[in-house]
């Protein structure tokens, strides 16, 4: 899509806006302290309190993050609205995502199933939408998985992850750690190649567009229609 040299470029753009040490490693202090914290009170088998603590948390780790991105690091995510225009390829990486995804799945359930001999389940955060019976309680699954989630971890791993990343490490290597690092931490072993292959696109989305909308709206989108899906299903 892009020649070397046009490629190093937008690589080189984004890269400048990574975060100093100093600011990431606040920023991370400030959210092992919030969900440590949350720990301490939160009842794990209650998933509407475990949704309101979580999108409290991520809202207000947002707002921090929009500051310190402002006001100290004086740098930009591309959320200005004049990059919305690239709104309108989202559709399209979407589906040319999932194609990629219908051709590899079945060789990775083959490893899981086969190889590993691990059972293929869902998350147990969807098999929780089985038990929210109540139309306010799944409102808030929806507001949680795909508005708040993306937003999220958009800003924490496109937003700063990749592009300090970018500082020590080319391209190709940055988006391959981060992407596993972003699939790992879902705690979720099927999951691991869709969020990592995922993880891929949304890098070098961020890297084409120059805008974290076009991440986010990806983003969102993968989850409407993960959870969407689920829902007729069950």
């Amino acid at each position: 899509m892009f020649n070397r040299f046009k490629l190093s470029i937008l690589v080189k753009e984004i890269e400048n806006r990574a975060w100093s040490t100093k600011s990431l490693s606040f920023l991370l202090g400030l959210i092992i302290i919030f969900f440590s914290v949350s720990s301490l009170f939160v009842n794990y088998e209650n998933i509407i309190q475990q949704l309101l603590v979580f999108s409290v948390i991520c809202i207000l780790l947002c707002f921090f993050i929009f500051g310190v991105n402002i006001h100290i690091e004086h740098s930009t995510f591309g959320l200005s609205y004049y990059k919305f225009y690239y709104l309108k390829w989202i559709p399209i990486v979407y589906i040319l995502t999932i194609l990629s995804l219908v051709f590899l799945m079945p060789l990775w359930e083959f490893f899981l199933t086969h190889v590993i001999n691990i059972k293929i389940e869902p998350q147990d955060i969807l098999n929780e939408l089985k038990n929210l019976n109540k139309p306010l309680h799944l409102i808030l699954f929806i507001f949680t998985s795909v508005i708040v989630a993306p937003l999220y971890e958009e800003l924490i791993f496109r937003g700063i992850i990749f592009p300090k990343l970018l500082e020590n490490f080319s391209f190709n290597k940055s988006m391959l750690i981060s992407s596993l690092i972003f699939a790992v931490l879902h705690l979720h072993i099927p999951a691991l190649l869709p969020l990592f292959i995922l993880s891929i696109v949304l890098c070098y989305l961020y890297v084409v567009t120059g805008t974290l909308w076009c991440c986010i709206s990806l983003h969102a989108l993968f989850n409407a229609v993960t959870v969407t899906i689920y829902l007729l299903i069950n």
